[in-house]
């Protein structure tokens, strides 16, 4: 704690008011944006708060190691996040037809499917289209049908069973 002040809240507001345009500069070197470097820069404070002895001597050692760190972490989170994107995006082109027999053949498959969709009772094919092709839980299509859970996922089973068996047959 800082002297002449009575209360730990004090002491961080003082280090606050001494520090701020400092360590708020070097977060702004990092992100570039004014804005998000506040953002980071009030973290770093609420943080700071939950510290329960601070050494005035040390304080701004703590501080720009701290704001380090935070740099530190927000990088390897944005680099994490851009590696997810880039193996999502290398996945799905890898899944997409790329030549025009591997197109032809999805478009078969995608046709046969229909087919046997429309042989399939009312309910059994709302639900099959609302849990595959929509991405609806069970839960929900219960909701939305007015039916039990369990009559959706026996649907659901029942479904998916029948269109295994079809597409076997017709490749």
């Amino acid at each position: 704690m800082i002297k002449g002040t009575n209360s730990p809240t004090n002491a961080i507001a003082s280090y606050y008011n001494q520090y701020k345009d400092e360590i708020l500069a070097l977060l702004i070197t990092y992100t570039h944006d004014a804005m998000s470097a506040e953002d980071m820069l009030h973290d770093l404070f609420i943080k700071v708060m939950d510290i329960d002895l601070i050494d005035p001597t040390t304080v701004r050692s703590l501080l720009y190691t701290m704001a380090r760190r935070m740099i530190i972490d927000d990088a390897r989170h944005k680099a994490f996040v851009q590696k997810s994107k880039d193996v999502l995006r290398h996945a799905s082109s890898d899944s997409a037809p790329a030549s025009v027999v591997n197109r032809l053949s999805y478009e078969y498959l995608i046709e046969q499917e229909n087919l046997k969709l429309q042989a399939m009772p009312d309910m059994r094919r709302k639900v099959y289209q609302l849990y595959l092709h929509e991405g609806c839980t069970a839960d929900e299509i219960a909701l939305q049908l007015n039916i039990s859970k369990r009559t959706v996922e026996g649907h659901i089973y029942v479904a998916r069973k029948e269109m295994r068996a079809y597409i076997k047959q017709v490749i």
